[in-house]
Parts: structure tokens; sequence; C-alpha cells
């Protein structure tokens, strides 16, 4: 839920350093990317765009600086998610000058080109055109204006964070996990007397073990161990809630991912290598059905978990897979 706080202030400092994008009689617009000629960007950084608008607030009346004039511009689906907004206003009565300060901050979280799954390596934005509306107070008709610009710098390079092989592409899934996404095991010290009593108390546990042995359920013992990973976590997801959809669809990539490894010995991942479904070579014509459900898996399709999980279940099924 984007968050809205309106605070009567200073105009900070910020703004005075935000480029200059547009200006005529009545309204003066500044524009730009907070740090933006100094900031390293990654894919994912929290970003801050400054929009600074200055008029004589009784000569001309402007559009509130609310969220709908950043995502009209820029909305989520082509790559930029707004986190938040906030907007301050500084009136000075003497000059009858009004300036109102917002601060925008959001997230890079797709391509580029709308019609791109993936783009490994760095990524060249262009920032959208802004759209602000005012009214001439002291024209007849009161007509609505339209100003039109865009920030400066006008483009912005999203650097990778993960590294890519000779072709630009990225490596497989464990190349950047070797754990497989889990921690790294503790390491600590041990000393002379931490050793014998841990060793004192896994002997303890050990002799417990043996001696409990006959008395423990043997049924459900084997039904642990002889079931895979992938279908434990399948099973949990039947039973899971599906109102959060982040956590239920990052266990359902889990679950078609072990999948994979462990029934299919493959990979997922070096699908994404891939332009286009039609490009599967080989035997992965075999598992078109699995790689365009990871590929949309990647979207986390919102309200759809169910949907997703029976479509899971159809294609690992003994049918769906002969």
């Amino acid at each position: 839920m984007i968050a809205a706080l309106a605070v009567t202030a200073a105009l900070p400092a910020a703004a005075e350093f935000a480029a200059e994008v547009y200006r005529d009689d009545s309204i003066t617009v500044r524009a730009g990317l907070q740090g933006s000629s100094s900031q390293y960007v990654h894919f994912g950084d929290v970003l801050v765009l400054i929009i600074a608008v200055s008029y004589d607030a009784n000569s001309v009346s402007v559009q509130e600086l609310d969220a709908a004039l950043f995502t009209s511009a820029w909305p989520a689906d082509r790559g930029a998610l707004l986190l938040d907004w906030r907007v301050r206003s500084d009136a000075k009565s003497e000059s009858r000058q009004k300036r109102v300060h917002a601060t925008y901050r959001f997230q890079i979280l797709g391509c580029p080109d709308d019609d791109t799954p993936t783009c490994p390596g760095d990524r060249d934005y262009l920032l959208p055109q802004f759209v602000l509306e005012y009214r001439d107070l002291n024209t007849a008709g009161d007509a609505a204006r339209s100003i039109r610009f865009r920030p400066w710098p006008d483009t912005l390079t999203v650097s990778t964070t993960l590294q890519s092989d000779d072709e630009d592409q990225l490596f497989s899934f464990e190349t950047y996990f070797p754990t497989g996404g889990y921690p790294d095991p503790l390491v600590g010290e041990d000393g002379t007397r931490t050793s014998v009593v841990t060793a004192g108390i896994a002997l303890t546990l050990l002799m417990g073990g043996l001696f409990m042995w006959p008395f423990r359920s043997r049924t459900l013992e084997k039904t642990a161990a002889d079931m895979p990973r992938w279908q434990q976590q399948l099973q949990s997801l039947r039973e899971a809630d599906t109102a959060d959809d982040a956590h239920f669809f990052d266990a359902l990539r889990r679950c078609l991912v072990w999948y994979c490894n462990d029934e299919l010995q493959l990979d997922p991942f070096v699908w994404l290598d891939l332009a286009e479904p039609g490009n599967d070579a080989g035997d992965d014509r075999r598992y078109a059905d699995l790689r365009s459900l990871f590929m949309d898996l990647l979207h986390n399709p919102a309200g759809q978990g169910v949907e997703f999980r029976q479509r899971l279940e159809k294609i690992i099924s003994p049918a769906g897979r002969t």
C-alpha cells in the first residue's frame, strides 16, 4: 500500500540541487534523482526522485504532487515500483511565492524492454515524461494547462549484482548459490573443556537414542525417509495459506526447482538463457510445460496460488510426465 505523508516545513536544500526542467512566467519545475551524479545503482536499490514546483499561489493553482503523478508516468508494469512518497510545502506570504517539494521512493524491478522476461548485465532506462497540470486563475474560463517534463539526468544505468559469462549470460544456479540458497554452516573455535562437554552430550543422546529405538514409530520414519524433498514441499503447499502471495510463490518455485534437480537431473535456471519458449532444443522440448510454468512463476501472479499449484501437480503427475 502506498503511504502518503503531507508535512508543512521549509523547502529542503536537496531540492535546490535538482535540475530545472521547466519554467514559464507562472511556474518553475525542478526534477531529478537524488545523488544520481555519484550513486552507483544496482538492481533493486531504493532510489529517490525529487520534484519541486514554485509558483504564485494567488495566480496559479497546481495539481497535487501525489502518487498518481509518478505511477501514471512510470507504472509498475514498466519496471518501477513506487514504495512511498512525501510532500512538503513552503509558502512565503511576503512574496506570495509557494514552493512544493515531493520525494518519491521507488525500486527498479523490471527490464527496460517490456517484452523481455530477463535482462542480465547492465540496464539503461530512459526516465519517462511526467505530466503536471495547473490552472491560471487570471485567465477567463480557468482552463487547465499541462506541463511535460523529464527529470535530469534523463537516463539511468542499473548495474547487475550477478557475475555473467563471456556472452553476458547468467551462470547456473549452483554458481551463485553453492549451498543451494541455505546459509553456510557455522564455524567456531572449540576448546578442550567444550569438546569434552560436547562429546558427553553427544554420547548421552546416542545411548538414549539406542535405548529408545524399539519404541519409535517406524512408519513415520519410513515415510519421512522415502518422501523426496519436493514431495514434502508440495504437501506443505497443499496445506499452506495462499493469502501471502510472496511466500507462497517462493515455496512453489522451490518445489519446482527441487523436482527438476532431483527427478530430472536438470537446472531450470538454464532456461533463462533462452529468449523465447520456442527455442527449446533437443531433449528440452520434453520440459516445455515445466519451463513455461517456471517463467510464469518469476512474475508472482497475484491471487493465483491455487491455480499454479494445481498446474504444477498436473505437470509432474505420472500422466503429465508421459
